[in-house]
C-alpha cells in the first residue's frame, strides 16, 4: 500500500451488541501519519471506527519509519 510503512495485527471478534463478526486492526504509527490513516480507512469503510491511543513508551520490535 503506497504511502503506508508500518505492519499492522488483525484480530478476529464478536460484536458485543450485534454479536456479528468483526475485525480490529491494530496500528502502531507516528502521529503525523494520523490524516492519512484516518483518510484511508474513511475511503476502505465510511462507517468504520478509530480509536487513538497514545503511547509514551516504545518497547519490543518496533522500528520508526519515517515519510
Amino acid at each position: 500500500m503506497q504511502g503506508f510503512a508500518h505492519g499492522a495485527t488483525l484480530l478476529h471478534g464478536i460484536g458485543t451488541y450485534t454479536g456479528e463478526p468483526t475485525d480490529i486492526i491494530l496500528v502502531v504509527t507516528p502521529r503525523g501519519q494520523l490524516a492519512f490513516i484516518k483518510k484511508l480507512v474513511k475511503s476502505l469503510d465510511p462507517e468504520g471506527f478509530i480509536s487513538i491511543q497514545r503511547s509514551d513508551v516504545e518497547l519490543g520490535k518496533y522500528r520508526h519509519y519515517s515519510m
